[in-house]
Parts: C-alpha cells; structure tokens; sequence
C-alpha cells in the first residue's frame, strides 16, 4: 500500500512537471477521435475546498479553457449530440445554474469565445433560493459530531463527506430518497443544531444562490451559452412520484422558455439519475436530448439514450483533471 502511494505521487508529480513544461504530449503520444462531454457545476472566485467538490476556482477554470482551446475542437453540445464528427471534440456544460455561473464562468466563457450549456434547476419556482445539496455542504462545515437520519449514523470521513457507520452510504445518497419536504425539515433541524442559519449569509451568496429569470435571461442572450433544464427543485427523479416527475420536467421547461424566448430542448437529469420511467417521462415532456453523468445502459426504448460526461472537480488538481481528459482520448 505505501508503494502504491508512494508510485502514484510520483506519478502526480512528474505529470505536474511536464504539463509545465509543455511536454505532457509524451504521455499521450497517440490520440483516437472521440467525443467528450464536460460538467462544471461552479466556478468561484478561489476554490474553497472546504465547502464541497463542486466548485473551482477563476484561474482554474481558465486554465483548463486555454488548455482545451490550444488541443482540442470546443464545439457546442448540440454539435456533438446531433451532429457526427471525426475529430477530438469536447463540450462544455454546467449544472445547477448557480449564480456564479453568470459571475464567474461567463466572463471567461466570452473571453475565450468558446460555447457552453447551462442546465438550469428552477428552484425559485418553488420558492427556494438554494438547493438542498449546497445546503447541505454549508451546514456540514459547522457540525461537529456523528449525524443521525432514518436510525442510521453517519460521521464524517472527509471534509464535508458523511458516510454510514456501517455501510460506507453517503449521507447526500440517502437524502435523495427522501421527499424535498422532509429534506427542508430535516436541513432546518440540523441549521438548528449547527447554530448556524445558511440564508443569513448573503455575502457569500455566490456559493448557493440559484440565479432567478432576469439572470438566467442575461445568460442566455450571450451567443456562446445555450440553456437547458436541470429540474425544479433538484431531487433525484428515480425516487419522485408520477406527478411530481411531470411537474419538475415540465414547469422547469415552460419557465425557462417563457424567460429565455428559446426553445429549451435539453435536460440533465439531476444527481444523473434516472431509470426507463424518468426518461420516458423527459422525452413525453418534449425534451430531445437527455444528459447523464453514467454512460447509457443502452436498454431503454428511446431513440436518444442520455449521454454521458466527465465531471470536472476539486478533489484533483488542475493538472490531474487535464491528464484525464487527455485519457479519455487516448
């Protein structure tokens, strides 16, 4: 086991080395055309490791961009879904809709000229600012101690990771079994707990809040950005009764239009979560192209089988995500 780490530093390290240097094309001395589809969720002003693994840094996330620009074709998710290429392709996207979205990425979208699509959750149609995974995150900063849901016991094993005692299960896994009512019930008693109250704290609101319609219209009359949905209250739709699926496919999408002026023909299953319900139900609400995390299992009856990504984030370091990347075309 300590040689293994000992191999793998080494490894990070050289790597690190001649990516520097501008040599790291001798790790990947042949390349195969392929298509890759990239998930940012939120990029900020520093990273803040503390808070969760969603989040990147400004100077990050325009390292990977220049990166990106200097060794591939950055094309739109329209073109990679719709249309066959030949060459390395990769498209941008982004989850949730966070406002610093519209801070942060962009800028430095627009700067580099280069295309991206933004998957939208909707929450304030449901009267939240923020969703309860962020939520969540923030809380988690200020616990201190084991956590108790649904007679299990959770503690923490990293940072903000809370896992099962005995089982090894996330907690943010579990919670998505749970009705979005009983999640904000549950995330009041724990503010309660902690002694700390998320909504006060709006000097930071970059981290949570979800961008409202006059944002959300802002970003989409860029010409490098497309919308799509992510839902309206981010819960993992595997687990959502019959008529809150339709209602968080299609009053995300009504609302996106109505704020937009486009038509909104792409939805990101939320957590990339889904089954053959779930996306029936996304093709019946007149969605044309489903986004996963997982590649497809190939076996449910739509002629568009979600697509996967590669999901970009702060666990590894800049250089590490670009190796990857890299992989994922050699």
């Amino acid at each position: 086991m300590v040689v293994d780490r000992l191999t793998n530093k080494c490894s990070i390290w050289t790597r690190a080395c001649l990516f520097n240097l501008g040599l790291e094309h001798f790790f990947y001395p042949t390349k195969k055309n392929a298509d890759v589809i990239l998930m940012f969720h939120n990029v900020l002003e520093k990273t803040n490791l503390a808070l969760n693994m969603r989040n990147i840094g400004v100077a990050d996330f325009e390292r990977i961009l220049k990166y990106l620009k200097r060794n591939y074709q950055v094309v739109t998710l329209k073109e990679i879904l719709e249309t066959p290429g030949t060459g390395q392709r990769i498209a941008i996207t982004f989850d949730d809709g966070l406002v610093n979205n519209l801070h942060h990425a962009l800028p430095v979208l627009e700067k580099h000229q280069l295309p991206a699509t933004f998957f939208v959750t909707t929450s304030w149609l449901a009267g939240r600012s923020t969703l309860w995974p962020d939520e969540l995150s923030r809380l988690l900063q200020h616990q201190r101690g084991e956590i108790h849901l649904n007679e299990k016991i959770f503690f923490r094993k990293y940072r903000n990771l809370f896992v099962e005692k005995t089982t090894g299960e996330r907690l943010e896994s579990v919670m998505q079994e749970m009705d979005i009512d009983a999640i904000d019930q549950w995330l009041d008693d724990l503010a309660q707990h902690c002694g700390y109250q998320p909504a006060h704290d709006l000097t930071r609101e970059d981290e949570w809040r979800v961008m409202k319609g006059e944002e959300i219209r802002i970003m989409s009359q860029s010409p490098m950005i497309s919308i799509g949905s992510h839902a309206v209250s981010h819960v993992n739709l595997k687990y959502a009764s019959d008529d809150l699926l339709k209602d968080e496919l299609t009053e995300s999408k009504k609302y996106l239009e109505q704020v937009t002026g486009k038509a909104i023909n792409d939805f990101a299953f939320p957590f990339g979560a889904y089954d053959r319900r779930v996306a029936e139900a996304a093709v019946y609400a007149g969605y044309h192209n489903l986004i996963g995390v997982e590649p497809c299992a190939g076996d449910l009856p739509i002629s568009n089988c979600p697509a996967s990504r590669y999901g970009i984030y702060n666990d590894i370091s800049t250089t590490e995500s670009l190796h990857r990347i890299n992989q994922l075309f050699s």
